[in-house]
């Protein structure tokens, strides 16, 4: 009896439409507060990630998996936080490949970091002698 009396109480003097109107709106409201719970969340994510513009795909794929750590939501959804799609965040792409000749021009770019890559291709590739970096700072 009691549900009779309290459905009364908040019924009792609609007609049949007003109600089914009120029962709209209640489901309507309900949606919008859990567009806005969602919104919400998005909004703290992007805060929590955004101090800088992540403008490369690795820095991108660094904030989808720490969205998906720290707020345990789905993959899909911190892709839409984060602009990257799906696939490019799954793709792990080729490694390069790194030769002896690679692994010099590199050092050599880290010893002399003055040196444009066109100096060291330059004597790299005209097959001089490099200067050795004991030389230098002798």
């Amino acid at each position: 009896m009691q549900t009779f009396y309290r459905w009364k109480s908040k019924y009792g003097s609609m007609s049949v439409p007003e109600v089914t109107r009120l029962k709209e709106l209640e489901q309507e409201n309900t949606e919008l507060k859990k567009i806005v719970a969602e919104l919400t969340i998005d909004n703290r994510m992007l805060r929590d990630v955004n101090e800088k513009r992540m403008v490369s795909v690795p820095e991108r794929r660094r904030a989808v998996t720490y969205l998906r750590t720290e707020y345990s939501v789905s993959e899909r959804r911190a892709c839409e936080v984060i602009p990257i799609s799906q696939s490019t965040y799954r793709h792990s792409g080729t490694q390069p490949v790194v030769d002896a000749a690679h692994t010099e021009v590199v050092q050599l770019s880290h010893h002399y970091p003055y040196w444009g890559y066109r100096k060291i291709f330059a004597f790299y590739g005209s097959k001089t002698d490099l200067p050795s970096v004991e030389n230098e700072f002798a």
